[in-house]
């Protein structure tokens, strides 16, 4: 039996024969304090309840602000690149995804690559990476 065992055998001994000792008047007291604390366990439970319940909508909302924002920066950064003039394609999307704006498609030169690129940088702001993955066309 571990020291731990003990304890818990003693202190509920001492709590049965203190309890039992007493006068009905201390134990209804007793009772009426064991309801009270579950009265209180049970409202701290609804009050961490309603906290985490913000919290989660809090989070959603982040999310979906930054979803938006991705978005506007994606439509930024091809709006950009399809207005400039030395660029040449047919086939470009862009996508954001947290801090990383990602090329996809086809150009006609390695120089249009990297225009597209640099056009991408400044248009998304140093808050953001750029990953290209645009491919040159053979024979561009």
């Amino acid at each position: 039996m571990t020291n731990k065992t003990r304890t818990w055998i003693l202190a509920s001994g001492v709590a049965f024969l203190t309890l039992t000792g007493c006068t009905q008047e201390a134990q209804k007291d007793y009772g009426n304090a064991g309801s009270h604390a579950a009265s209180a366990a049970k409202a701290t439970g609804k009050a961490i309840s309603a906290d985490a319940s913000a919290v989660g909508h809090s989070v959603k909302d982040a999310v979906v602000n930054a979803q938006d924002a991705n978005s506007r920066v994606s439509g930024r950064v091809k709006q950009a690149i399809l207005d400039t003039p030395t660029i040449i394609t047919s086939d470009l999307s862009v996508g954001t995804s947290g801090r990383t704006v990602t090329l996809h498609g086809w150009v006609h030169s390695e120089d249009q690559n990297q225009t597209a690129q640099k056009v991408a940088r400044k248009v998304a702001g140093p808050f953001y990476t750029v990953d290209d993955q645009l491919k040159v066309k053979k024979g561009g």
